[in-house]
């Protein structure tokens, strides 16, 4: 049976193979880490790999390597320099990975930085994210609460809108701060599916059979298969049917 491993105040341990790796205060593990479960409640730095069933960030955590886990929660902030394979991810917090992810779901409501390629079967989205590649997916959906971006996104269906709640907070700012210019939503190069659903985006390329461009986008090119429609408070320079 493998041992666990606790570190209640500042410590250090080398790498290899556990059972539960828990960290409340500041610990550094030197080395590849394999474990059933790996969760840092305080500080942490992990020197190399991190294979998991189960990780957990409620506090600050980094990790020099790449990280495969069937489970990774995110409350609080973690950098990843290598890539991410996982089944499952929730980000609540603050997620940075250098390399790419992939993952069958994920869910976040904080803020996503993926320097990479993300590649996801359900990409749902509450928060803020960044994607310096493709974001590819099944299903994408997107409740715009900031900033978004990604440089292409390809999919069977996309939908991005406006969460209520900030829907009603722009009506309000406008009516009485008339003078700030609000730029959240999201931008990308293409955005290519089946069936789109757009608001509060902007996008040099918009292709797919079934487009619906709804209010507050901006697009500079529409390619449709078969229906293309665009709400009056919408701008698309060019609409072509393939």
């Amino acid at each position: 049976m493998k041992s666990s491993l606790k570190i209640d105040g500042t410590g250090s341990s080398s790498g290899g193979f556990y059972d539960k790796v828990i960290i409340n205060g500041n610990g550094d593990i030197k080395g590849d880490l394999v474990c059933s479960t790996f969760k840092t409640n305080g500080v942490s730095e992990v020197l190399g790999n991190v294979e998991t069933k189960k990780l957990t960030i409620n506090g600050t955590s980094e990790v020099n390597g790449k990280v495969t886990a069937d489970f990774l929660t995110v409350n609080g902030h973690l950098d990843i320099e290598g890539s991410v394979i996982s089944k499952d991810v929730k980000v609540d917090g603050y997620l940075e990975i250098d390399g790419s992810l992939n993952t069958d779901i994920i869910k976040t409501r904080g803020v996503l930085k993926v320097k990479g390629d993300c590649n996801a079967e359900q990409f749902n989205s509450q928060g803020m994210f960044n994607i310096d590649g493709l974001l590819n997916a099944g299903d994408v959906n997107v409740e715009i609460v900031g900033k978004a971006y990604a440089k292409e996104i390809g999919a069977e269906n996309v939908k991005v809108k406006i969460k209520p709640t900030m829907a009603k907070l722009k009506k309000f700012i406008h009516k009485f701060l008339s003078f700030i210019e609000i730029k959240d939503g999201l931008t990308a190069d293409i955005i290519e599916g089946d069936i789109i659903e757009l608001e509060n985006t902007k996008a040099k390329v918009v292709r797919g059979s079934v487009i619906t461009i709804g209010k507050d986008c901006v697009i500079d090119r529409v390619e449709y298969k078969d229906s293309f429609t665009k709400d009056d408070k919408a701008t698309v320079i060019e609409s072509v049917k393939l």
